[in-house]
């Protein structure tokens, strides 16, 4: 009971102690850190003035990444505040852990302030820009021109001269001299829009002052001041508290040492006897002569204790482990370590060897060396099944890695060649990866055993080779036609020679089924690969890309250059898929929308045209040409055709007045899943009619009669159907007769030609006769200057698309 009761005690000492160290070490945290802390609430006050000052800025003044910038600032200000330790305690001490928390509330309002006044003031200054730009077209209203310049330098803070502007502008609302020119009016209507902006505006400034973030600021600033000045006091405190708590529990530990010094041997001794432990278990003294062995031992060693006692543990050595494995045991247990092992191996009485786990450490008493203990636990029944097992395991090794058609090695072998690299073991030497040319048209035209016949023969004509020549190579088949030579040769040049020699017959004759099938020569295509692996591709990537630019070439060999183009476009590849993949798994696949105009009569588009973008890991807006071609080789076109299509479908149910059309290409229309998709869309969509889908008019149409099925399909639901760059190079008025369309693209490669060649005239003139006809809508592309736009009214085309008209924007902004 009372050994219990000092533990306890002992026990209080050590909390209490460790709870006033750990104040001591928080509080001096704080201290010096006050300036950290501090320097972070100034600078929020400071920056938080200039955000202020920032909301009363005149249209002309906003600096739209100045303010940004200081956003950035307060944020990462906030931030250190947050991770700043000390500022963390002064919360746990005094309760106020609510102060950032309130400070990161207002802020976040005090944000979206700045967003929506950024977008308000956005907007006015476009229309101030575009009324400027009409009042120097004219100059034929000085009305005009003086409030214009009345508005330029207006403090929209100041209700009274905004208010007079509204009641100047509802005068000359009335003023039938000034609204009887349509460009008049047209100012006065966006000088209307800037008052009601600069209205907002105010509101917003007023939104702003309520939030009073600066007096909060000011108040955390002054409390938390307060605040620290107690820590140094409390500081004090607690050193003193602390400095009493460590004499006492030093006079305790000196005085508990005294009562237990007796016994303690005792105790440590019997605390490793564990005589029927299955264990085996050795004492010896500090001459290492064996002392003790248990039970255990006696049975697994045969020696008995009698035989072993006062003996050198030597005697159970098997020399099986190196020198270096015996003197790091000795070094480690009598420098004071530990050493175990996970199998030594020992020799029994009858010469047979054990497999144990092991565990040596030497015993101290009194600060000095008494003697050592092992503990040994038997695993030799363990031992012979792991090595039965990693026998098995070797043997299939070497099998998975044997390619069974030809007896080369196999993908696998070759990667561990690789992998021996990853370890440290230089293996040098060029990839060739050879290949059957045509080897794909084969497969259409011999069965099965025929052309593993005829790979078999050539992998048997590029051993002979090999071979015959003593060409210092290994050699190795993936799969179909793909083998690669492991060249370790000097002369490269050379030797490809003779391997090309060897191809070079017109005629094979191989043996299927006890019958002779003649087959064509092959004809070889080979990519060699550099020396080494570079930063971007390793030799065996190196020969495979050197081997599809030599067919794409049409050459029988391509010789991998370093920092070659293929390099360049291989890792520009992969950085465009892993943007891809980001932007599918991170939902940032987005669109924008041109509009379509009628420009038969003004005003804004009802007509949209809704365009792919990607959003990459930076904030980055990346456009179709960076990544389009790349998704469709990396078969991750169709995920972004679905969310471009899920995006469209949103637009229509969004904006019930407008009708947007969706791009789709021929590999879209021909895939199941994207049929499947846009029909579930189709039918929740509540006005299908404002949906129209452009399909490439190109080469890719080669299936008609699954695209007149779609078009049938789609128009049953009372979706548009448009063909889009009509006129590019393909067109075929016949099979455009066979598809219900409404809506003719005419290519903008034709109509940006309109003003100064008239073959392009005489074209557009053919396809308004041809639509004329037929009944179609027409809308020209890339209208991007007056004179097109003039020469595509003067041939009657009612819709136009185009920079002139208007760019790509996002979906918020219509």
């Amino acid at each position: 009971m009372k050994v219990h009761k000092t533990r306890f005690l002992a026990f209080v000492l050590l909390i209490v102690f460790t709870a006033c160290v750990v104040f001591i070490y928080k509080l001096s945290v704080a201290v010096n850190d006050n300036s950290g802390w501090r320097n972070a609430i100034m600078n929020l006050r400071l920056l938080n003035k200039e955000i202020d000052g920032y909301f009363k800025r005149s249209l002309s003044s906003s600096n739209y990444d100045d303010i940004n910038q200081i956003l950035m600032d307060f944020d990462t200000n906030l931030q250190n505040l947050k991770r700043v330790e000390s500022f963390s305690v002064l919360a746990e001490i005094y309760g106020s852990e609510n102060d950032l928390t309130t400070i990161q509330s207002i802020y976040d309002k005090k944000r979206n302030l700045v967003d929506r006044f950024n977008y308000i003031n956005s907007g006015a200054v476009a229309f101030l820009i575009g009324a400027e730009y009409l009042m120097n077209e004219f100059k034929n209203a000085p009305q005009l021109e003086i409030l214009m310049l009345r508005l330029k330098n207006s403090d929209f803070t100041d209700i009274h001269a905004i208010n007079a502007i509204e009641y100047e502008v509802q005068n000359l609302s009335q003023d039938t001299q000034i609204i009887s020119d349509a460009k008049n009016l047209e100012v006065l209507k966006r000088i209307s829009y800037i008052v009601s902006s600069l209205t907002s505006l105010r509101e917003i400034n007023q939104q702003n002052v309520i939030l009073n973030l600066s007096n909060y600021l000011d108040n955390i600033l002054v409390a938390y001041d307060h605040q620290y000045s107690k820590i140094i006091d409390l500081l004090r405190v607690f050193a003193i508290v602390s400095g009493a708590l460590f004499y006492v529990v030093c006079m305790f530990i000196f005085y508990q040492t005294g009562i237990y010094k007796k016994k303690l041997k005792e105790i440590t001794m019997l605390q490793y006897v564990v005589d029927n432990d299955y264990s085996s278990v050795v004492f010896t003294d500090a001459n290492n002569k064996i002392t003790y062995v248990n039970k255990a031992f006696e049975k697994i060693s045969e020696y008995s204790f009698e035989e072993v006692k006062g003996k050198n543990p030597k005697i159970l050595k098997s020399y099986v482990h190196s020198e270096n494995f015996y003197n790091d045991l000795t070094r480690t247990i009598y420098g004071g370590g530990e050493w175990t092992s996970d199998e030594l191996v020992s020799r029994a009485k009858n010469g047979s060897y054990i497999y144990e786990k092991v565990q040596f450490l030497p015993f101290y008493y009194e600060n000095e060396l008494s003697g050592f203990v092992g503990i040994k636990s038997d695993k030799t029944r363990e031992a012979r099944m792991v090595r039965e097992i990693e026998d098995k395991s070797d043997q299939i090794k070497v099998q998975s890695s044997i390619d069974k058609l030809t007896g080369f090695g196999n993908y696998f072998a070759i990667t561990d060649k690789f992998k021996d690299e990853e370890n440290g073991v230089i293996v040098d030497g060029m990839i060739v990866n050879i290949t059957i040319k045509n080897f794909d048209n084969l497969r259409f035209f011999y069965k099965t055993k025929v052309i593993d016949a005829m790979l078999l023969a050539f992998a048997n004509t590029l051993k002979l080779c090999v071979e015959t020549f003593d060409i210092k190579a290994e050699l190795f088949r993936f799969q179909d036609d793909d083998f690669y030579v492991w060249y370790n040769g000097d002369n490269i040049m050379r030797d490809i020679g003779y391997i090309q020699d060897y191809f070079s017959f017109n005629s094979l004759d191989v043996m299927v089924d006890k019958k002779v099938e003649s087959l064509p020569g092959i004809k070889v295509v080979m990519g060699v690969s550099l020396l080494e692996d570079t930063a971007q591709t390793n030799r065996l990537v190196q020969s495979i890309l050197a081997n599809q630019q030599a067919n794409k070439l049409g050459n029988e060999i391509y010789y991998y250059k370093e920092n070659d183009a293929i390099e360049q476009r291989y890792y520009q590849n992969q950085i465009i898929t892993q943007l891809i993949e980001y932007a599918l798994e991170n939902n940032t696949v987005i669109v924008e929308c041109q509009g379509i105009y009628d420009v038969s009569k003004e005003g804004k588009a009802t007509y949209y045209e809704v365009l792919v973008r990607l959003i990459d890991q930076n904030g980055k807006i990346r456009y179709p040409g960076e990544f389009l071609e790349v998704a469709m080789q990396a078969q991750l076109y169709t995920q972004i055709t679905k969310k471009v299509i899920e995006r469209a479908f949103l637009l229509v149910e969004r904006y019930p007045d407008y009708t947007f059309s969706i791009n789709l290409s021929g590999i879209d229309i021909i895939d199941g899943s994207v049929r499947e998709f846009l029909e579930e869309k189709l039918q929740l969509c509540s006005n299908p009619s404002h949906v129209c889908f452009e399909i490439l008019e190109s080469e890719e149409i080669t299936d008609y009669t699954t695209m007149i099925s779609f078009i049938k399909h789609i128009k049953d639901y009372g979706a548009q159907i448009s063909i889009d760059d009509f006129g590019s190079g393909y067109s075929n008025y016949y099979r455009i007769l066979e598809l219900d369309i409404d809506t003719i693209k005419i290519d903008g490669s034709i109509i940006k030609k309109l003003p100064f060649d008239q073959n392009a005239r005489y074209l557009v003139e053919t396809i308004m006769n041809f639509a004329s006809k037929q009944g179609y809508k027409v809308v020209a592309e890339f209208v991007s200057s007056p004179e097109i736009l003039e020469q595509v009214k003067s041939f009657n085309i009612k819709y136009a698309q185009g920079f002139l008209l208007g760019k790509p924007q996002a979906a918020d902004e219509l």
